[in-house]
């Protein structure tokens, strides 16, 4: 006599296996989301493409944008253009900078 494994249909199974999906699916998500961070410049690796806020180093993206928000038309920045002292807001997924606001004058208000 064979024994054939049987898979009973019910509502329970199939909603926990619905469950399953939807968390494989949504914790790429979660952790790919950016988070936006503030402060002051401390350093800067221009080789290295790494700046240090607030005692942090994060690495810049090459496609990352650097703006300066000072004025009152943003202008294009580049790595070599920042320095320590500066005031930067940027969004950074983990430790990788996406986008750069850098302003000459200190925090702003």
């Amino acid at each position: 006599m064979k024994f054939v494994p049987r898979f009973d249909f019910s509502w329970k199974s199939f909603g926990m296996a619905l469950l399953v999906v939807a968390l494989l699916v949504s914790a790429p998500l979660y952790t790919s989301q950016a988070s936006e961070i503030s402060g002051e410049i401390t350093a800067v690796d221009v080789v290295g493409r790494v700046i240090e806020v607030n005692s942090t180093r994060y690495t810049l993206a090459l496609q990352a944008e650097i703006k300066s928000a000072s004025s009152e038309t943003p202008k294009e920045l580049n790595i070599a253009d920042l320095r320590a002292g500066q005031y930067a807001e940027f969004e950074a997924n983990g430790s990788v900078i996406q986008s750069l606001r850098v302003f000459e004058e200190g925090q702003p208000k």
